[in-house]
């Protein structure tokens, strides 16, 4: 039986280290991006995009949206969106703090100026509409909203703008600059990604 014990916690132990090899090999990868790939000459494009239309306004940057096709005509999703938020109001109806929650979430956003009602007649005006459904989640017990840019109708929002390159330091580089100075400092950007303006085109 001690035998069996002992076998037992090798195989736990050999999974264990197999795990954290692969978790290195992915944290600290350093690959060079290879010119031929699709990935890589679409990050080059997103690049001359913003380098060429990027602009400040009132100390925000304003960028356009990073379209694969400028010609690009999206379907008409409104009603893929209504049904998601109409799920979103049935749990509402049993939750009443999620809904309080949210609705803090959504005043405090056009209070800010980061969202603003848009007009129903708007909607005709353009052949590129298009609704972004949105949930709730709570990680490490702080709540957000979610805007599911990857929700399909046909297509998605994701499928149709280029990622642009990731342009987030390495672990590596991070651990490393840890060793430069005798104190480190950390911060975060409140609102990040409503700091940036959407070219009204």
């Amino acid at each position: 039986m001690r035998r069996t014990a002992l076998s037992n916690f090798s195989r736990v132990e050999q999974s264990l280290q197999k795990q954290m090899l692969h978790m290195f090999d992915q944290e600290f990868c350093e690959d060079q991006a290879n010119p031929d790939d699709k990935a890589y000459s679409e990050d080059l494009q997103f690049l001359a995009l913003m380098d060429k239309a990027a602009k400040k306004v009132d100390g925000h940057y304003l960028l356009p949206l990073p379209w694969k096709d400028s010609d690009v005509c999206l379907p008409f999703n409104p009603s893929m969106a209504l049904k998601r938020l109409l799920c979103l109001k049935r749990t509402f109806e049993h939750d009443n703090t999620l809904f309080a929650l949210y609705k803090d979430k959504i005043d405090d956003l056009v209070r800010d100026g980061y969202a603003r009602r848009v007009p129903a007649e708007d909607d005709s005006k353009s052949n590129r509409v298009w609704c972004i459904p949105h949930h709730s989640c709570n990680a490490s017990g702080k709540f957000h909203v979610v805007y599911d840019c990857a929700a399909t109708f046909g297509t998605s929002l994701n499928e149709n703008l280029l990622q642009g390159p990731d342009l987030t330091n390495t672990l590596l580089g991070v651990l490393l600059r840890f060793r430069q100075g005798k104190v480190a400092f950390t911060g975060d950007i409140k609102s990040m990604f409503f700091q940036v303006k959407v070219d009204p085109r």
